[in-house]
């Protein structure tokens, strides 16, 4: 009993450590510039702790993470809140038109914001990962998206029923908004890969996990 109490309390500080990290990393980036970054290098160290087990240094190498990230997850992510915002803009004069929108407009524009919540849902998982140019891994998220539409929309409650609970609860974001968010994001999709046909895995279940496509760089323990 003493055992699993202390298996758990430790389960706990380090989700607790690796949330502090990410809200740091935010700050550090000046709250804008920062939410990319932290959130792409929590990701990863979640992914490297489901892959290895709890043997390495949580703020280390989240720290060489988000430094190696920094620049092209930011790009990423202002292209990819560009485009909802864009979405954003199209629904208002939707509804404030004022005018009668044809039922075909309706449905497309409602099928295109549901394919962008999926696609911004899979899209973090699927590029650290897997290895390749922005264009590949634009595919390798689409071809996840339809080989799994499941699980995609399960990546999508869940990350609204995290955000919901944060608004709820918010002493929950200072200490496992993130960090359990990423953990248990990167677990499902890592335990659909050997079901989805058609992505070839470029890493073994033996190489580095930390190896990152978005940077395609290593980070060094």
């Amino acid at each position: 009993m003493t055992v699993k109490l202390d298996a758990f309390f430790r389960l706990i500080t380090r989700f607790s450590l690796l949330n502090v990290n990410w809200i740091a990393g935010i700050v550090a980036g000046l709250l804008v510039l920062g939410l990319f970054p932290a959130t792409v290098a929590t990701f990863i160290i979640t992914r490297r702790w489901i892959r290895e087990g709890e043997s390495f240094s949580v703020t280390k190498a989240y720290w060489q993470a988000y430094k190696q990230v920094f620049v092209k997850a930011n790009l990423f992510g202002i292209g990819l809140s560009a485009i909802g915002l864009l979405l954003y803009v199209n629904y208002r004069v939707i509804q404030t038109g004022g005018i009668e929108i044809p039922l075909v407009v309706t449905v497309s524009f409602i099928t295109i914001v549901f394919l962008y919540l999926l696609f911004a849902a899979a899209v973090i998982p699927v590029s650290i990962h897997f290895t390749g140019t922005p264009l590949k891994l634009i595919q390798k998220t689409i071809w996840f998206i339809f080989a799994k539409p499941h699980l995609a929309v399960l990546l999508v409650l869940l990350m609204w029923g995290i955000a919901h609970v944060s608004l709820l609860v918010p002493a929950a974001i200072l200490f496992f908004t993130g960090s359990v968010g990423a953990y248990t994001v990167m677990w499902i999709f890592l335990s659909s890969l050997d079901k989805i046909s058609g992505i070839e895995e470029v890493q073994s279940e033996t190489d580095q996990p930390e190896t990152l496509s978005l940077s395609n760089r290593r980070i060094l323990t």
